[in-house]
């Protein structure tokens, strides 16, 4: 050997972990201090230089794997090799490298080996193997589908969960058959183009429904939750997915839209006026029959209290039937409005409370009968009567009404002037077994004469 041969480089000497040099037969070149130390832990020599490694180790497994890793070395090819030491708890791992040594002309004269403590990078790969682990056992046991596929979109893999949604019999069996999700699981094929292009400009979708296609032809819907995963070049490399059957929610939502749709129908086109109101007194919702009845638009009415529709007059009185409402009792009654012309409409009211999840006033729900004209109508009649009662009296004249009742007939005679005492009173029903002529005719001797078409007068 000659000096330099025999001198440990700077590096190697610094080095606190073992470094040493092997010629092409496996001899000793050069070492470190802490190389020697761990030859002198392991099989108790004392190492030199030209001394042959394998003469060293006294433990035959540990001088055949060394053996094995440096023929490859001298191979020309690169080995690391990992070992460990020490008590259970407190093992230091070791990477043990192996690197060939060439001359000037890339020949190779000898290894260099190196060891390095990898203790610590030993146990995040143990934590990250046992968070793999967890993951998985999340993944696969997840309730929720769970499926990654590659940017192209073959399915690199999915949970059973999400096998099961597709109508595949297995993850592997979903995993194997699904190579192009885009024609095989999605309705529409170009909406996977659309959905890719979402994530790839925003990194996470959250809630996108979609029809997907089962493996029997069978379409549902589902709502994805998905991003796409980086490489070690921040390149998207895969999309992750969460899914979830919507099939059913879908059902009901459209069957609720439709059952909407047939209530609005006969909300907008009822006779009735409707309106709902809150607790408040605010109009939440009225139809357009209730606008046109006070002659407004609806959204003219909607927010406002339903006391803004009325006389002032009226409110003491509209009062009762609110207190009613609160205390939970529905109710029946006739109430004024005021149009917006300031015209009197008038209304029966037919109202039923609307409460909360706890039972509490909620609001009310009512629906409104127009009476304007009908009340008119009693008005006039009301009138009409009066003033033929009227009339009849200064003309000393009076009228009756023969039934279809053939026995029984109405009076609107005076009383003592037209007939007897045991006549009926005015407006009053009698009943008899006798025709009404005859009755007449009874009284034709007191009374006088009867004008023809019903009418009686008073002889002067």
């Amino acid at each position: 050997m000659t000096s330099d041969s025999e001198t440990l480089t700077g590096d190697i000497a610094a080095s606190c972990l073992p470094v040493f040099t092997l010629d092409r037969e496996l001899r000793y070149t050069a070492f470190n201090r802490a190389h020697a130390a761990d030859m002198k832990a392991l099989y108790g020599v004392e190492i030199a230089l030209g001394g042959r490694l394998a003469d060293y180790q006294t433990v035959a497994v540990d001088r055949e794997t060394a053996q094995s890793n440096l023929m490859r070395a001298l191979a020309g090819d690169r080995v690391v090799a990992s070992a460990y030491s020490g008590e259970p708890g407190g093992e230091r791992y070791i990477d043990v490298v192996h690197v060939p040594l060439t001359d000037a002309s890339g020949e190779v004269i000898g290894v260099e080996v190196r060891a390095f403590d990898a203790t610590d990078r030993q146990a995040i790969e143990t934590a990250l193997w046992e968070s793999e682990g967890r993951y998985r056992d999340l993944f696969d046991s997840a309730v929720e589908g769970i499926a990654e596929t590659s940017m192209e979109g073959n399915c690199l893999r999915a949970n059973e969960a999400v096998a099961k949604m597709l109508g595949y019999g297995s993850a592997e069996e979903a995993a194997a058959e699904i190579v192009d999700s885009a024609h095989q699981v999605w309705a529409d094929p170009d909406e996977r183009s659309r959905f890719a292009e979402l994530i790839r400009s925003q990194g996470t979708v959250l809630g996108y429904e979609c029809r997907f296609v089962r493996k029997d032809g069978e379409r549902i819907w589902v709502s994805l939750k998905s991003r796409s995963v980086p490489g070690l070049d921040g390149e998207a490399t895969y999309y992750k997915s969460f899914v979830e059957d919507i099939t059913e929610r879908k059902r009901v939502e459209d069957a609720l839209r439709k059952s909407e749709a047939h209530y609005r129908r006969i909300f907008e086109t009822a006779a009735e006026g409707i309106c709902v109101m809150g607790s408040d007194h605010r109009m939440t919702l009225v139809n357009r029959r209730m606008a046109d009845m006070l002659g407004y638009e609806p959204a003219d009415i909607v927010g406002k209290k339903v006391e803004s529709f009325m006389f002032e007059e009226d409110l003491p009185a509209h009062q009762e039937p609110m207190t009613e409402r609160q205390a939970g009792l529905d109710g029946t009654y006739e109430h004024r409005f005021r149009r917006s012309d300031g015209s009197i409409l008038l209304t029966n009211v037919s109202a039923t409370v609307l409460t909360d999840g706890p039972g509490d006033f909620a609001g009310s729900f009512a629906m409104f009968t127009d009476i304007t004209e009908r009340k008119r109508a009693e008005d006039l009649l009301r009138r009409s009567e009066v003033m033929r009662n009227v009339a009849e009296h200064v003309a000393r004249t009076g009228s009756w009404r023969w039934d279809l009742d053939p026995t029984g007939f109405s009076w609107s005679f005076l009383k003592e002037r037209l007939l007897s005492s045991s006549a009926p009173r005015r407006g009053a029903r009698f009943w008899s077994n006798s025709a009404p002529l005859d009755l007449i005719a009874a009284a034709r001797p007191r009374q006088g004469r009867v004008k023809a078409g019903g009418a009686a007068a008073e002889k002067p």
